[in-house]
């Protein structure tokens, strides 16, 4: 592979985002494209980050033994069919809620719902197209934030059959 994949697979495990320099879509060689569809299709990214997020918060001492355990708690989720939210609780998800309401009037628009979608999808190439089907004028209030941004964080960090090749 060559030296710009490399440097581009390197930026989106550590960061989950592409690096600054990253190559342009169209600028892409197919076999680039297709391994960069593949981590995604995957949740490669999403995995790392949730795995490198767990281990700067718990600084293990024996690193091994706990990503193994880690792994295993993200397949016993996945087995389960549990509801799996990766780094985040409903506690998380109230703040950022707290945070983009910032007047206290109780609601958050459209708009603010779809920047806080857009942050944590990341470096996703979806992460530009985020829309939700609530209307334009639509005055969301705390609850139905926090089941929306459950429902997504759900599917972002969701593993089937046919997501997985």
């Amino acid at each position: 592979m060559s030296s710009s994949f490399d440097a581009h697979l390197a930026g989106l495990i550590q960061t989950g985002d592409p690096p600054v320099d990253a190559l342009r879509e169209e600028d892409l060689p197919e076999k680039m494209k297709a391994a960069r569809d593949y981590l995604y299709k995957n949740r490669i990214p999403q995995l790392f980050q949730h795995l490198l997020m767990r281990t700067i918060l718990e600084k293990p001492r024996d690193l091994k033994n706990f990503l193994v355990k880690e792994l295993a708690a993200v397949h016993s989720a996945m087995d389960e069919r549990r509801e799996f939210l990766g780094n985040f609780t409903t506690d998380d998800i109230s703040v950022m809620y707290d945070m983009l309401d910032l007047h206290n009037v109780g609601y958050i628009t459209k708009s603010q719902l779809e920047l806080a979608l857009r942050q944590l999808r990341g470096g996703h190439p979806s992460a530009a197209a985020v829309s939700v089907d609530v209307p334009e004028d639509a005055k969301i209030e705390k609850v139905a934030f926090v089941k929306i941004i459950k429902q997504e964080l759900a599917k972002a960090y969701s593993y089937t059959e046919d997501t997985v090749e």
